[in-house]
């Protein structure tokens, strides 16, 4: 009886993963962590990147970068986050999105900042509008 108790019994309830969980939509990417939610409209992404750190493999040391108008619109998603790899796969989807960049970045052991894709809009300029983030530059 101890085999099928162990198959239908009670299990421990997932643990949640520290660096929380991404899902995604046709409207808009959320990124959750302990109680902070972030989210961008996919209509609001104007670039997207990949920041690396030195701290690795002891700790995180690659974050998706969805990078919107302003400071206040984006996310910055750990790979180690549930759901990151289908993010990342979707993130591919995007016209002109750089697969090389993500196999340099992935292949980074230190600080460094990669483009993957920016929006590209007739009336954009090159430079950010006043108050929003920086784009990421090689």
């Amino acid at each position: 009886m101890g085999f099928f108790a162990s198959l239908f019994g009670k299990r421990k309830p997932a643990t949640a993963n520290p660096l929380g969980y991404v899902s995604f939509d046709d409207l808009r990417v959320v990124f959750r962590c302990g109680g902070r939610i972030d989210e961008i409209a996919w209509g609001d992404l104007i670039e997207v990147g990949i920041l690396t750190t030195d701290e690795g493999p002891i700790q995180e040391d690659v974050f998706f970068m969805l990078l919107g108008p302003t400071k206040e619109k984006g996310c910055s998603i750990p790979q180690g986050a549930d759901g990151s790899q289908k993010l990342l796969e979707r993130l591919g989807c995007l016209p002109d999105f750089d697969q090389g960049a993500v196999i340099r970045a992935m292949g980074s052991t230190s600080n460094n900042r990669f483009v993957c894709w920016q929006k590209k809009e007739a009336n954009q300029s090159s430079q950010p509008p006043p108050g929003s983030s920086t784009p990421l530059r090689v």
